[in-house]
């Protein structure tokens, strides 16, 4: 409600300049015979407001009914000037004038409060061709980065039902859209204006709320905007009034609960707010405001409480480790407040008739969480939902005060903490109605509240609290599957009588996919198991949740599993929807929920690759009997663990160890095939409860798995597997994930994700040392890969020692391209690492500094710091890994700027890592610590990320485009100011004489999944005025030439590089460009080339020799920026040097 007066106020800040002019040089019944537009009935409010207050008044009524009235302004000068008043016509016209002289496109309002920013925008319709061109599209350059750019594109969700269309604004008709967004993410926003030079656009952008005071600076220094501030009490009251008058189709703005204290069938009435005072406002935000209001300007803050909405999420996020405000209100959605709230009848045996208590009333927030049991036995739902509940119950307490101590029976609750927030709603509705027997009334609106979802058709059974939605079946992409529907905690498919697209629309986008291509009948993707939850399904197509769809009702069916139907979705995500691309493990783990080896001897040493077999059941271990037991269960138990193989067991220590255990064998026989990548997959007997023996002769199975060469004691295998693999993985964050490249000759490429499985994945894992798949991804999940692409629709059993055993197809130039580049994730053996490290004081769990656990000579343990001397990206990479936190970003040598923990005793120092470790305790370190800096402040951090940037030169295209020029000196003085010449050009005698040059193109393509940004900002980016450009990266690229046995002969290039899109793959947008001082960077799917002709693009030979060498390309070689695989940033070409001319062969990454 806020945001939709913030708009009109911008214009009223000026009209209302010229108020005093009006009022004293216009009688207000001198101008309205020339204004045809008013009514009979205006003309009398107005003509009866100047006899009874006086003209200016009658003036302010005149122009509040002309605002909302098309090109009003055009008719208000128009009649000034019939009337004759030129002078004041023309000054009046001249401000509209500069009003409409500032690009209308877009208009920005903006409520900056402490947990989120709110945003609105208008788009006129009533537009020129010429501004639609270039208006419109900036817009939808904007909306987009909004919802779905990587800056902050997870946070940013546009409320798409909260729209006004066709209203008028400024004298001009069009649609106001609302964004929202997490305040902490206002840098983002900021940055994103000065990329899309807002101030070009609009030079004065309105805000209200507390941030509008907070952040006026950094508006001004970081995107050049100035704020126009509007005090937020003022905007919550007119802007509540705003909304419900122009809110003129549709239900009425204003509604209430009808019968609140039934909260299952409490129904939503219509309130009409034409006479609205007085009423008590009730603003949940970050905290309460509580105001009561008498007229449209005369309101009071009564009190409030500090215990908001920003409470909510806070606690939530202690509590739960939730990140999001959604993501809490999801999470109490399914958790029940009375397991961890203590209740009047907890306290008296039932109700405390005295003074009306009844036993269902919260006496003690928490208060059941003094007692251990309790603690232990609830979820971290029931912590949101309580959580929630204690929060609305203190504002309904409070609010209910005020409205007895105020005589006020209506009270309006705003403010976006009930945005999507049903719960608090009715939870409030009912303590106003319970409390005050029916006298208070909880007022809300349409524009502020989740009954903002417009109506669906009426379901036909009760909607569930929690579904979730996957993709199963063979074969099959990750956009294709038979559809399964979590609910009631357990899967369940859908039947396929009366399906149809428009069913298939509404689960794809359940999914995360926009919409769909088609769906599929009779079990095409194979049969589902267990429940057939929906049959019958009939939708429209528009539906926001399957749920709501007409149906037979959940569990309610007539089919077989024949008869499962599956959905072809159209391959583009959703914005702002977390892609998973994933064909992960599907199998039905009711009765076997965990799976480990329980270790006999060495207990404590990892990884353990020995031991009994234990299944969790119940929250129970148990045992599996060993009767029937085959080394194809225990290559099934051996991959789940992390392991390729399995090996034979002594089973004599085994037996005598057992025969003195205590054994519970829930699983009396298990016969894998051994493809199976988990043990519940597998068929199982269960031992039956009325069983005399329940492994009669046997013993507890034991499985003896062999560990891969990363995971093995001897190191020189991990180097054999290096050097004679066949198949590799890129791209990944973590061990045993990435992108599967083969190679075929001397080239690596990629694979196809047509028909890529769990079974073909697992043979990769297994081939490079590691267990069975976890995941199998498609839809090049882990960054694209570059040249060819060598195998498409592998089919493989699961028994192959070799990707290249596997059936496959030869690829064509149709079939497949990068973007559908297959990868997986295995599994791998546990290592406990991320037990010893630790960061400590970031914003978020991806920052902070490192801290690392040390074990004292005594046999105690404690946290200390790392020196933060010489620590860098590779470092940063190895702790990011260990932790699980994805990518390095940044490695920092200084946290002066972090709030660590109390920890302040710098423990290790010189640490130097190759970037491929497991862990820092792999990485070299000083044996005692050296550190200058020992001040916490000075201590290393690490900022990780999910995705990051990936580099690699076109190989092919260097090895084309090769050449020698002999250049004069006179051309030469810009490249010999940036170094781009040999040491011996220094003491030739310029300008005459010439150098020898090797030239070629780069073309260096991202084929990661984040931009390759520089580390420095633009602030301190160097500008060349030879060449005309700023330089981002002081060293980007090193060209140089090798002796073959790897000395270098010529000086390397030291190329400090604009860097931008010079072109792009289909479909992706160029975003960096160097002109006018653009920002810097290579957008993912694009490339910088740097033509031959270029200045600086050569190695400089003069001093060479004819013979043989190696011309060698580093890309980013100081690791200044974050890449998810450095391995591809050498590139490496065979040269023969004539003396006049020159040869590249063999060039490959």
């Amino acid at each position: 409600a806020k945001m939709a007066y913030v708009g009109e106020r911008l214009y009223n800040e000026f009209i209302r300049k010229k108020m005093s002019i009006l009022a004293s040089h216009v009688k207000v019944r001198e101008i309205v015979p020339y204004l045809p537009c008013l009514t009979i009935t205006d003309r009398e409010e107005i003509e009866a407001k100047r006899e009874t207050a006086g003209n200016y008044t009658a003036m302010m009524l005149l122009l509040d009914n002309l605002r909302r009235r098309e090109n009003w302004p055009d008719q208000f000068i128009s009649a000034l000037r019939q009337c004759e008043h030129q002078t004041l016509a023309d000054e009046i016209s001249e401000v509209y004038d500069g009003i409409r002289g500032i690009p209308t496109f877009p208009w920005f309002g903006m409520d900056i409060g402490g947990t989120l920013v709110k945003l609105v925008y208008f788009e006129p319709k009533d537009i020129t061709a010429e501004e639609e061109q270039e208006e419109v599209e900036n817009l939808k350059s904007i909306r987009h980065y909004l919802t779905s750019h990587t800056a902050y594109g997870k946070t940013g969700i546009r409320d798409v039902h909260l729209e006004l269309a066709d209203l008028i604004l400024w004298g001009r008709r069009g649609n106001l859209h609302f964004i929202r967004f997490p305040t902490q993410d206002l840098p983002a926003f900021l940055q994103m204006g000065r990329d899309k030079h807002f101030s070009s656009l609009h030079t004065i952008l309105c805000a209200t709320g507390g941030g509008a005071y907070k952040f006026e600076a950094d508006f001004r220094t970081m995107a050049d905007l100035q704020l126009l501030k509007l005090d937020e009490l003022d905007c919550l009251i007119k802007g509540v009034l705003y909304i419900d008058s122009v809110v003129s189709s549709g239900p009425p703005e204003c509604y209430y609960y009808e019968n609140p204290t039934d909260t299952e069938h409490c129904e939503q009435k219509a309130y009409n707010l034409e006479n609205p005072y007085p009423l008590l406002l009730v603003n949940i935000g970050s905290g309460v405001s509580i105001l009561a209001v008498y007229s449209k300007d005369n309101y009071k803050r009564v009190t409030g409480t500090s215990l908001g909405g920003g409470t909510f999420l806070g606690l939530c996020c202690l509590l739960t480790g939730c990140s999001t405000f959604e993501e809490a209100l999801e999470m109490a959605s399914r958790g029940e407040s009375t397991c961890v709230d203590k209740l009047v009848r907890d306290i008296y045996g039932g109700d405390y008739e005295r003074f009306g208590l009844p036993g269902w009333a919260v006496a003690s927030s928490f208060g059941s969480m003094m007692c251990k049991e309790k603690r232990d036995s609830v979820s971290k739902e029931d912590l949101a939902r309580s959580t929630l509940v204690t929060i609305t119950n203190n504002i309904g307490s409070i609010t209910r005060m005020c409205a007895l101590n105020e005589n006020i029976e209506r009270v309006v609750f705003v403010g976006n903490f009930l945005r999507v927030n049903t719960l608090s709603m009715k939870l409030l509705a009912y303590a106003m109605d319970y409390w005050s027997k029916g006298q208070l009334k909880a007022l809300f609106l349409r524009h502020e509240t989740a009954s903002t979802v417009r109506p669906s058709p009426t379901p036909t059974v009760k909607a569930p609290g929690y579904l979730k939605f996957r993709l199963a079946g063979h074969p099959r992409k990750h956009n294709e599957g038979r559809i399964e529907v979590f609910y009631k905690g357990e899967w369940g498919t859908v039947c396929d009588d009366d399906f149809s697209l428009a069913n298939a629309h509404v689960l794809c986008r359940h999914l995360g996919f926009v919409s769909a291509t088609g769906w599929a009948h009779s079990a095409k993707y194979g049969k589902g198991a267990g429940k057939i939850w929906l049959d019958n399904v009939q939708c429209s197509g528009s539906e926001r949740s399957i749920s709501v769809c007409k149906s037979r009702g959940w569990g309610n069916s007539d089919c077989t599993h024949d008869e499962d139907a599956g959905v072809i979705c159209k391959d583009e995500r959703l914005p702002g929807f977390v892609d998973s691309n994933i064909i992960e493990v599907q199998v039905d783990e009711r009765n076997v929920e965990e799976v480990r080896l329980r270790p006999v001897v060495s207990s404590k040493r990892l990884p353990v690759i020995e031991g009994v077999v234990e299944v969790r059941y119940k929250d129970r271990w148990a045992q599996i009997c060993d009767n029937g037991w085959t080394p194809k269960n225990s290559r099934v138990v051996c991959g789940m663990m992390g392991f390729p193989n399995e090996r034979k067991v002594n089973k004599n220590f085994y037996r005598l160890y057992a025969e003195r255990q205590k054994n519970y064998f829930l699983v009396h026989s298990v016969a894998c095939l051994g493809t199976e990548v988990h043990l519940a997959a597998c068929p199982l007997e269960f031992t039956e409860a009325n069983a005399t023996e329940s492994c009669p002769g046997g013993m507890p199975a034991v499985v003896s798995c062999v560990p891969g060469p990363e995971y093995a004691q001897n190191r020189a295998m991990k180097k054999n597997l290096k050097s004679s693999s066949t198949v590799r993985l890129k791209g990944g964050a973590k061990p045993g994930e990435g992108r599967v490249e083969v190679l075929k000759g001397s080239e690596w490429g990629t694979v196809c994700d047509d028909r890529w499985n769990i079974q073909s994945a697992s043979v990769v894992c297994r081939e490079l040392g590691y267990g069975s798949a976890k995941e199998a991804l498609t839809g090049a999940r882990m960054g694209q890969g570059f040249g060819p692409i060598y195998m498409n629709e592998v089919q493989c059993t699961g028994n192959e020692r070799s990707l290249w055993n596997c059936r496959f197809k030869n690829i064509t130039a149709e079939d497949c391209k990068h973007t559908e580049d297959a990868a997986v994730r295995c599994n791998v053996p546990y290592m406990g690492f991320e037990k010893t490290v630790r960061i400590t004081g970031g914003r978020t769990r991806y920052e902070g500094r490192v801290e690392v656990l040390r074990t004292s000579t005594n046999g105690t343990q404690h946290w200390g710091l790392i020196c933060g001397e010489g620590w860098g990206t590779k470092e940063a990479m190895v702790v990011c890994r260990q932790l699980g936190l994805g990518y390095s970003n940044h490695g920092m040598k200084e946290t002066w700027y972090w709030d660590g923990s109390n920890v302040t005793n710098m423990v290790i120092s010189g640490v130097k890592c190759t970037g491929d470790e497991l862990a820092l305790s792999q990485c070299q370190q000083h044996k005692t610590v050296t550190c200058q800096k020992t001040a916490a402040r000075f201590a290393a951090g690490v900022i990780c990320s999910e995705t990051a940037s990936d580099l690699i030169m076109n190989a092919p295209l260097v090895q084309q485009t090769g050449y020698i020029e002999d250049r004069p000196l006179h051309m030469l003085y810009c490249a010999a100011e940036e170094d781009c010449l040999s040491e011996s050009a220094a003491k030739v005698n310029w300008p005459y004489g010439h150098r020898r040059l090797l030239r070629f193109t780069s073309q260096i393509h991202n084929i990661g999944r984040a931009d390759f940004r520089p580390k420095a900002g633009r602030h301190s980016w160097v500008w060349h005025a030879c060449h005309g450009h700023y330089h981002s990266m002081d060293i980007f690229t090193h060209y140089d030439l090798l002796s073959v046995n790897g000395t270098k002969v010529a000086e390397g290039h030291k190329a400090s590089f604009c860097l931008e899109d010079s072109d792009c793959e289909e479909g992706v947008s160029k975003r960096y460009e160097c002109a006018n001082f653009g920002e810097q960077g290579i957008t993912v799917g694009c490339w910088d080339l740097y033509r031959h002709d270029i200045d600086c693009q050569w190695i400089d030979i003069t001093d060479v020799k004819p013979g043989n060498y190696i011309m060698q390309i580093v890309i980013n070689p100081n690791f200044e920026v974050s890449e998810s695989d450095y391995s591809n940033n050498v590139m490496k070409c065979n040269c023969k040097y004539d003396g006049n001319r020159i040869w590249f062969h063999n060039c490959h990454t």
